[in-house]
């Protein structure tokens, strides 16, 4: 909560990519990874990017640590949760408490927590930029790992965790390819009491959260990995009456729901990175 709490203030701006507050987002993670110890990648936490939108060329700046060994042999689980929101309009500051100050937060925490565990997988925990207007930092860091040569076999995406819905459903939605795995997401869920709904189908999701037609394959850094025939599981509780407006605050968040939501995640990506996930790739074709 301290985290979100931060990301979530005003003094960063609404953290609309290319801004001052983005700026010191991107800084504030950069320090957390550094506090706790976390390799670098590629020689750095800072990566920034080019990208052009509409007609202009602008820039962004992903925020990426590592955990474990990386070379071109040892698989990768990725943790990707966007950092950037909707920045200021006029007088008002789009805080992004849900959307998502709660997904780095959680980043934050697993990367934290995963340091003092035995893990089977080399793990990136990456703060992306530029998700709102395009899901450009999620894509170039894809093409990244590509041209290094790494073999992803998880993307774990994390995007709106902490603002309960009426129904109380957080989403795990996921590759076709998980759906042997659903067994370990209902362990816990009955482990903790959460009610995290696992699925593959975008017409389920919009049926429970009663929400436009959305494609949830689309929906969220995620898209840019499924792209790429890399399986992928998001996490999120879908839209609900704060997205995208100025209410999106801190005080609406509800912390036991989010912790429970956090704590379930945990266990679960630590028992994913007990699978053998390199067999998901062999049918890249789902």
């Amino acid at each position: 909560m301290s985290d979100l709490t931060t990301l979530a203030s005003d003094d960063m701006l609404g953290r609309k990519t290319g801004t001052s507050g983005s700026h010191s987002a991107a800084l504030f993670i950069e320090q957390q990874f550094s506090t706790e110890g976390l390799s670098q990648y590629q020689g750095r936490f800072l990566h920034p990017f080019n990208y052009r939108s509409g007609f202009t060329n602008k820039q962004g700046v992903n925020v990426i640590a590592q955990l474990g060994a990386l070379d071109n042999h040892q698989p990768l689980i990725v943790f990707t949760a966007h950092y950037d929101h909707l920045g200021q309009r006029g007088h008002k500051i789009f805080n992004g408490a849900d959307d998502n100050a709660s997904g780095v937060a959680a980043l934050l925490h697993l990367a934290r927590q995963f340091k003092s565990q035995t893990i089977h997988h080399t793990m990136l925990f990456v703060a992306t930029d530029a998700e709102e207007n395009g899901l450009y930092g999620a894509k170039a860091l894809v093409q990244n790992l590509l041209d290094a040569g790494h073999k992803v076999v998880l993307n774990i995406n994390l995007d709106m965790l902490a603002i309960k819905p009426k129904r109380g459903h957080v989403f795990a939605f996921a590759d076709k390819r998980l759906a042997p795995f659903e067994n370990i997401i209902e362990q816990y869920n009955q482990a903790l009491n959460s009610n995290i709904t696992f699925s593959s189908s975008s017409n389920l999701i919009n049926r429970l959260n009663k929400t436009d037609k959305i494609d949830w394959r689309r929906a969220s850094d995620h898209s840019a990995f499924r792209e790429q025939k890399i399986p992928f599981l998001y996490f999120g509780v879908g839209t609900h009456k704060y997205y995208h407006t100025d209410k999106d605050e801190v005080s609406n968040i509800d912390v036991e729901f989010y912790h429970t939501t956090v704590q379930a995640i945990e266990l679960i990506s630590l028992a994913l990175d007990q699978q053998n996930l390199a067999a998901l790739l062999l049918d890249a074709d789902s």
